[in-house]
């Protein structure tokens, strides 16, 4: 049901896309979107079942559902500083690992394209699994939308750095870097 619904709105999205005057993004602005991602931190996580049969289960890093939310104040209307918070849930038919990324997000939007926005920013993961702290890190965001219609946008972003890895006898993580990617469907609250 989500998912038809992320694509149904996405379809329509691109369906209404047009080109409109200025847009005036300066002042208060709220976000939030859901989409979909990978990421390599997730995918290098393994627990270990059963050691007298050695069964480990492997994960991999698909990332089924990714929530992103941000507020923020725009100085002008192609410039705009804002807080950032993206979670990613365990999923129990996917992977137990869940991740949780808060960070300073600095967005911009050239004037000849009002409807693109670029965003480049800093901030630290958390990653769990349902019961034991995995990793933390501090992470570069790099991401790049375009807003089809006033409010609805749609964002590439990607993530990455080094994972401060915790260890444990039965759960592992093969890796210390996280790259991750996330495609997302945002409303992008604006009084412009």
């Amino acid at each position: 049901m989500i998912r038809a619904t992320y694509f149904g709105l996405l379809i329509t999205c691109m369906w209404t896309a047009n080109v409109y005057g200025q847009i005036d993004r300066s002042g208060f602005m709220f976000g939030m979107g859901i989409g979909s991602g990978f990421s390599q931190h997730a995918a290098s996580y393994s627990v270990v079942e059963d050691t007298t049969f050695n069964i480990v289960n492997d994960f991999k890093g698909f990332r089924i559902l990714v929530a992103d939310i941000r507020v923020g104040w725009g100085f002008t209307p192609g410039l705009a500083a804002s807080y950032n918070l993206k979670y990613s849930p365990y999923n129990t038919t996917i992977s137990p690992y869940n991740s949780l990324y808060q960070g300073i997000l600095i967005g911009y939007s050239p004037k000849n394209s009002t409807e693109s926005i670029f965003s480049l920013g800093i901030g630290v993961n958390e990653a769990n699994d349902r019961k034991l702290k995995l990793g933390h890190g501090i992470l570069i965001q790099a991401g790049a939308a375009r807003e089809f219609t006033p409010h609805f946008l749609v964002e590439a972003n990607v993530t990455f750095g080094e994972m401060n890895n915790r260890s444990y006898t039965d759960r592992f993580l093969d890796s210390t870097r996280e790259f991750s990617f996330q495609l997302t469907l945002n409303y992008l609250f604006y009084r412009g």
